[in-house]
């Protein structure tokens, strides 16, 4: 008698396992540092301990961001918690590839992800500093063109990414989870990023996310990146959500939260003016800087993010 087979064993997307590992390993780099301690030359007063302490905190701030994106896409507690402790008890993360595997096509497709999580979550920034803006006092006015610069970043991000997903033929069932795509997936990312911001820290990232080298390097990956990668493209091509559409489905979810618990006709209208009539990135030619000051030369920015 045929004994009866167990079900494979659910394989997590590459991506998101990918992130788990950076919180796995940025757990170990500040382990050793913090273990390792500092140096206490004669003489040499307290700026070796600041130096010190500096580099942990910034290690302890780096995986607390990738820790957000995991959250907002719907990787559960304990993964991420057995990460860090993973980490913590200085294991370094195992990112070998699965037998059988295209590694080069599973790691070109984290940087489709990459991108995808930093334009939701200048969505969610945009549309929470432009509602703040409606319904209080602002405290920054940036220059114009830092405005227009995010809106060039935003675009840029997602021709990147549009050009990376058709150049390895990323499939439907391969982005699933990459973006949200309903209203309790979009409360979610919120819920992880910023309904957890006060008015200074959604200032400070939407300031970081309008940096002119977001733009210099996603152009310039955009129109070599089908150069490098060559594969069939897909029977069933993706089509990643315009930044407005982004924008859209961030303030529909902004609407949601706030209307449970306030007058709604205040805060549609605060939507409705947290939204760019102008924006329609509906179209896929590179953008055409004007008015911010000269980009970097050899000094690339490749896409840090929050």
């Amino acid at each position: 008698m045929t004994e009866p087979q167990s079900p494979p064993v659910q394989r997590r997307p590459v991506w998101q396992q990918r992130l788990l590992d950076r919180i796995q390993d940025l757990s170990d780099d500040r382990g050793r540092l913090l273990r390792a301690g500092y140096e206490t030359p004669p003489g040499a007063g307290e700026s070796s301990m600041l130096a010190w302490r500096t580099h942990l905190l910034q290690l302890a701030a780096d995986r607390a961001e990738v820790e957000t994106h995991a959250h907002a896409i719907g990787i559960p507690d304990t993964a991420i918690a057995a990460a860090r402790a993973a980490g913590s008890s200085g294991r370094r993360a195992d990112i070998s590839p699965e037998p059988g595997t295209d590694a080069v096509r599973e790691h070109v497709m984290t940087w489709v992800a990459s991108d995808v999580w930093q334009m939701q979550h200048m969505a969610a920034i945009d549309v929470a500093r432009r509602m703040r803006r409606v319904t209080h006092t602002p405290s920054f006015e940036p220059e114009p063109w830092m405005v227009a610069q995010f809106e060039r970043n935003l675009s840029a991000l997602w021709i990147r990414a549009g050009n990376i997903a058709d150049a390895i033929g990323l499939t439907v069932d391969e982005s699933a989870g990459m973006w949200a795509r309903t209203s309790s997936e979009w409360q979610r990312l919120l819920a992880a990023t910023a309904h957890t911001y006060d008015a200074d820290a959604v200032e400070e990232r939407w300031r970081v996310y309008a940096r002119p080298g977001i733009e210099t390097s996603a152009i310039r990956d955009a129109t070599e990146i089908t150069l490098r990668v060559d594969v069939a493209l897909s029977e069933q091509p993706v089509r990643i959500p315009a930044p407005h559409a982004m924008k859209t489905a961030a303030a529909a979810a902004f609407l949601t939260h706030s209307s449970a618990g306030a007058d709604a006709d205040p805060i549609t209208d605060a939507i409705d003016r947290a939204l760019p009539a102008e924006a329609d990135h509906t179209r896929w030619g590179t953008p055409t800087p004007t008015g911010p000051p000269q980009h970097p030369g050899s000094d690339l920015d490749h896409g840090a993010q929050l």
